[in-house]
């Protein structure tokens, strides 16, 4: 009989066990005891999950999103089941989420057996013989390049980094662990969503001025914009006085003076405007002359961007008062066609 060490099987002329029962003959029969160093089990999973996020900044989850994640093994390290050539990519879809909650992902768990380990060195520890190897992964956000990538959304494109540890104890037994790796920003991915929309093109402010009785005169009339600097600076104002000055009109034509449009600039907006309000007056200062009866009643513009996280719209309304009464308001949206 024998019995066998830690970590080790006995085979007894082939078969399994640690006794052979029998005699030995004259001729010398030979009872063979084969011993063989092997785990208790025949592998160890671990688990990857709760160790990658999805982050979507700047709007909801919605239908039909979907982001893409590679796992690859470095050196020919093990692979959970779905691999091919070293790498599994997973899909992450999670319609309704609101913006800013993370989306918890994996690749599924991966198993090691002591085969994966073989090649490594042994040190004494605590009296036993250990051997540990460490395989590495890296883990990264695939943008599509077939036309499918989400519009608005920034992709992630750093790399995280997963190790595992094998180690075998020198008793059978196998164990394996996986430090934390969400250093820095690790395994959460985060990507942000922003709309755009150009407001000199889509929509812009005009005045109009019209001259009964006899034609207008290039420069006859002008009208001053008073703003705050913000706002002039955002709309591209001019805030000088008789800054807009009209053109040449025929007897009762309207001549349109660009405030905001394309020929004044470039104006756009987008979600990070939200909830602001860009204000400004416009008013007729300079009147034509003597004879000439004028409308200098100021007119108030607000203009106010507004942002669905919902649905990713974003909404600019232009309302125009005078004397405090709204006399014309105007809306576009990223929902509607350019």
């Amino acid at each position: 009989a024998e019995d066998a060490a830690e970590g080790y099987t006995t085979a007894v002329n082939g078969a399994d066990g640690s006794k052979a029962e029998g005699a030995v003959t004259e001729d010398g029969a030979t009872v063979a005891f084969t011993n063989t160093y092997g785990t208790a089990v025949e592998g160890r999973d671990v688990s990857t999950a709760g160790l990658f996020t999805k982050t979507l900044r700047g709007r909801d989850w919605a239908e039909g999103d979907s982001f893409q994640f590679a796992l690859a093994g470095e050196d020919g390290a093990p692979m959970p089941e779905g691999s091919a050539d070293g790498s599994k990519t997973v899909s992450v879809t999670a319609a309704g989420t609101k913006a800013g909650d993370r989306v918890a992902f994996d690749f599924g768990p991966i198993r090691y057996t002591l085969d994966d380990i073989k090649d490594a060195g042994f040190a004494e520890v605590g009296g036993k013989r250990v051997r540990a190897k460490t395989f590495t992964y890296t883990v990264r956000e695939v943008r599509p390049d077939d036309g499918s990538a989400i519009a608005g959304v920034a992709y992630d494109g750093h790399v995280a980094t997963m190790t595992v540890t094998v180690t075998d104890d020198g008793s059978g037994n196998l164990t394996a662990t996986t430090p934390a790796i969400a250093e820095v920003s690790g395994g959460d991915f985060v990507n942000t969503y922003t709309t755009e929309l150009d407001y000199s093109a889509r929509a812009g402010v005009r005045l109009s001025k019209t001259l009964s009785g006899r034609a207008m005169e290039a420069g006859q009339f002008a009208f001053t914009v008073t703003a705050d600097a913000e706002t002039a600076a955002k709309l591209g104002l001019k805030t000088d006085g008789d800054a807009y000055a009209v053109a040449a009109a025929d007897d009762g034509a309207a001549d349109l003076v660009d405030l905001i449009g394309s020929a004044k600039g470039d104006v756009k907006f987008t979600d990070a405007d939200a909830g602001k309000t860009y204000s400004f007056t416009v008013t007729e200062t300079k009147l034509g002359g003597e004879g000439y009866a004028n409308d200098t009643a100021p007119r108030t513009v607000t203009i106010a961007p507004a942002y669905d996280a919902a649905t990713g719209r974003l909404t600019v309304t232009t309302a125009v008062a005078k004397d405090g009464v709204e006399v014309a308001r105007s809306e576009v949206s990223t929902a509607d066609d350019a």
